[in-house]
């Protein structure tokens, strides 16, 4: 599956919360209950945004795009908005 835009058009969330996820593993013994952890690489932000009212046209843009990414195994870029790329 390919890795989606985010849909053009949509405007900026009215709140975001960004955060670095580290990729680790846990595991606790059944029998003694010691953990261990092992941290990997590969660490991902996530964010949760939040829009109070989105016209029509907009929420059906928004509808059709969550439904191409078929849950949790699409990929898609985004940003914050305020935030440019510089080369």
């Amino acid at each position: 599956m390919p890795t989606l835009n985010f849909p053009a058009g949509i405007y900026a969330p009215s709140s975001a919360t960004w955060r670095l996820r580290s990729n680790t593993q846990t595991f606790r013994s059944p029998l003694d209950g010691s953990v261990q952890t092992i941290e990997l690489p590969g660490a991902v932000w996530a964010a949760s945004l939040s829009w109070s009212v989105l016209p029509a046209a907009q929420w059906r843009a928004m509808q059709a795009w969550l439904a191409q990414l078929r849950g949790s195994s699409g990929r898609f870029y985004y940003g914050p908005p305020h935030a440019t790329a510089r080369q």
